[in-house]
């Protein structure tokens, strides 16, 4: 039960600081990714019932019928 807000070159935190650190956790792990934009990763479809398995840096976003691997696969070699 917390946020926090970047404003200019600061951080608000309301509540406690949980958002703060993972904010700051995820920056430093997209820095450590190579700092990737949209145009970095990959994208296959399938149907929904299809069995699909993820590597590290890959993610699976599920949906009605199709399932959607996103990936930065110039990462896993």
């Amino acid at each position: 039960m917390s946020l926090v807000l970047a404003k200019d070159d600061e951080l608000i935190s309301y509540g406690s600081a949980t958002a703060t650190d993972r904010l700051l956790h995820m920056v430093h792990r997209w820095i450590d990714l190579g700092m990737p934009t949209a145009a970095s990763f990959t994208l296959q479809v399938h149907r929904r019932i299809q069995p699909l398995t993820h590597r590290e840096n890959q993610w699976v976003i599920k949906r009605a019928e199709s399932q959607f691997l996103w990936g930065l696969d110039f990462l896993n070699g």
